[in-house]
């Protein structure tokens, strides 16, 4: 997570506009959001913790606890894709609806207009990364 801090506030220091604007909440936030829905989370992005909101950012980082690891999720405005990095490849489907849910529902709240979460591609990237355990992916 400090690397994640970190990054926010190396992009935010006024370098060069060619790395992405990226925004990561806490995280805490994947699982109230799945536990408890939109309306327990709605206010994270509120100008003063997500300045501009969500929709202004290239990439949004979700990091999601799986009990007994954890993953990272990216929306990325971009390209518009939501991903999912998981080295131990452990099944979390519902990340994908959980996820298209909560940015209808953000550019619903935020009034902004032409989001087609149609056009948004799941992309789940299983065993990237070499385990601790010393298995190779």
């Amino acid at each position: 997570m400090l690397a994640i801090r970190w990054y926010g506030q190396f992009t935010s220091s006024g370098l060069p506009k060619v790395l992405p604007k990226v925004w990561a909440p806490s995280t805490f936030f994947y699982s109230k959001l799945k536990d408890d829905g939109y309306p327990a989370v709605k206010r994270w992005t509120k100008p003063n913790k997500c300045p501009g909101g969500i929709f202004s950012h290239d990439i949004m980082i979700v990091p999601v606890h799986l009990k007994m690891h954890w993953a990272c999720g990216f929306l990325d405005f971009r390209k518009k894709t939501i991903e999912l990095y998981d080295s131990l490849g452990i099944s979390e489907t519902i990340f994908f609806k959980i996820m298209r849910n909560y940015i209808v529902a953000e550019a619903a709240d935020k009034k902004v207009a032409g989001v087609d979460i149609d056009e948004w591609t799941d992309v789940r990237v299983r065993r990237l990364v070499p385990s601790r355990f010393g298995r190779s992916p």
